[in-house]
């Protein structure tokens, strides 16, 4: 009977260690493949705030979204104790465009932070921040996600740009009265090869924590597909004295089949001296030249990996995990790579539209548009892709119902929540179930036989 145990636990595990998982962020759009899941994963304290004291987390969750598993919890832990908490987006039993909208809150006694976002059914995988419509022809990102200064210390900001094509970039700096310079500037950027952007901030006197907000866009080019985002937190005070944090860049990025791009896994120690097992998750059909490996980074310091990665299929959206070990803390970040992005961008959108003569219309426009794009030269179409864009989120005759918004959130309670109809546990209950009589019998049957055959003895 163990040993049926034992197997009926292993097929649970090994199909629990296969469901897909997206980082939480801001504004983060992600796709579900049908009648597969997706994890939405919080890792505390990191993704609320590096609050060094043993606190409270209160979670809510709120969507429209069927068989989530998680719609509230509580959560307690510090800076030495990482938590990962996935929260379950099922595909089961929704139709090819289906989208709604969700809204997480974490509390603590001393604040609030809340996201929204929106997830989709789509065989045509992707994920998205800020703007859903825009390719990522680009990616900006700030060298840390967390920047450490005293108050009224003058501090230095490195950002990062990485583009998939030669073209001019325009950076703009959100004013939130720490007086950061330069707000805004422009370069020329060339393909596949990392620019380095240096700000400077006067923090204000008062101990907070103040978020920096950039954005990048295409000069030129007018279109929401031309602008990308990014964000890290200016904390006025000490800086913590445990733990650590990893950061990868770029996070986002569209490319050609074949082409190579330049990664940054960066591991910033606010501990003392460590050991860090640092590692890599690649899908399959991409190349790499990054070797798992151990390293010692001093106190107070940080060390980053340079490597390359190369996709080698077009028109695929590969998910990549990079993160680092140490004692017995694992910390991890998520980032995407998609070939020919603005062909399954346009294919998945046009998923939400209706059969009949709308769709086929839609049908033979994209056809004719994918020509194009194919004679043209890879991201010379931008302007084209966002017009048949436009008309495909017109065409979409079920909008009002799949693009639902959460109104409210639910009340506040002390115990988590889940769905008690939740679809996606009871075929696994089943399923396991089913393979524990199966062996039940089989051991039966083989029982019975040496037991006739002794009795003929």
């Amino acid at each position: 009977m163990k040993k049926i145990l034992c197997l009926s636990f292993a097929f649970i595990y090994i199909f629990l260690s296969t469901v897909s998982a997206v980082r939480i962020a801001d504004n983060i759009k992600f796709t579900v493949s049908p009648n597969k899941t997706r994890s939405l994963d919080i890792i505390l304290p990191d993704d609320f705030d590096l609050i060094p004291q043993t606190t409270d987390y209160f979670i809510t969750l709120f969507t429209n979204w069927t068989g989530v598993d998680l719609t509230e919890q509580t959560v307690t832990t510090n800076i030495n104790n990482t938590v990962k908490i996935p929260i379950n987006f099922p595909g089961f039993r929704k139709q090819e465009g289906y989208c709604s909208s969700y809204t997480i809150t974490i509390e603590t006694p001393q604040r609030a932070k809340q996201w929204e976002g929106k997830v989709c059914v789509s065989k045509y995988n992707d994920v998205d921040t800020t703007i859903e419509e825009r390719t990522d022809s680009f990616d900006i990102g700030f060298y840390k996600k967390y920047i450490f200064s005293k108050p009224g210390e003058e501090k230095n900001l490195t950002l990062f740009v990485l583009s998939s094509l030669n073209t001019t970039i325009e950076l703009f700096v959100k004013d939130t009265g720490l007086n950061i310079k330069p707000v805004s500037t422009s370069f020329p950027v060339f393909k596949n090869r990392r620019k380095t952007i240096n700000f400077t901030v006067k923090p204000p006197e008062k101990s907070g924590t103040y978020p920096i907000e950039v954005t990048g866009k295409i000069r030129n080019c007018n279109e929401v597909s031309c602008i990308k985002q990014a964000t890290t937190y200016l904390k006025i005070g000490n800086k913590p004295n445990a733990s650590f944090t990893v950061d990868i860049f770029p996070t986002n990025l569209d490319t050609k089949a074949g082409e190579k791009i330049e990664y940054m896994l960066t591991i910033h120690n606010y501990g003392p001296d460590a050991f860090f097992s640092v590692y890599l998750n690649l899908p399959s059909g991409i190349e790499t030249t990054f070797l798992n490996k151990i390293i010692e980074i001093p106190q107070a310091s940080e060390k980053t990996i340079n490597f390359t990665l190369i996709p080698k299929k077009p028109e695929t959206f590969y998910e990549i995990k990079a993160g680092a070990v140490s004692k017995g803390i694992d910390k991890y970040v998520t980032a995407c790579i998609t070939t020919d992005e603005m062909v399954t961008d346009l294919l998945r959108g046009m998923e939400g539209i209706e059969n009949g003569k709308g769709k086929q219309e839609m049908k033979e426009k994209f056809n004719k548009w994918y020509s194009d794009y194919n004679t043209t030269g890879y991201m010379n179409s931008l302007k084209e892709y966002s017009d048949l864009n436009d008309l495909i989120q017109k065409s979409k005759t079920q909008k009002p119902k799949n693009q639902t918004k959460p109104n409210q959130l639910p009340q506040k309670t002390n115990t988590q929540k889940k769905e008690t109809a939740d679809y996606l546990w009871i075929i696994l209950l089943v399923s396991a179930l089913a393979g524990i009589f199966f062996v039940l019998f089989i051991v039966y049957k083989f029982t019975r036989k040496e037991e006739d055959e002794w009795e003929y003895q």
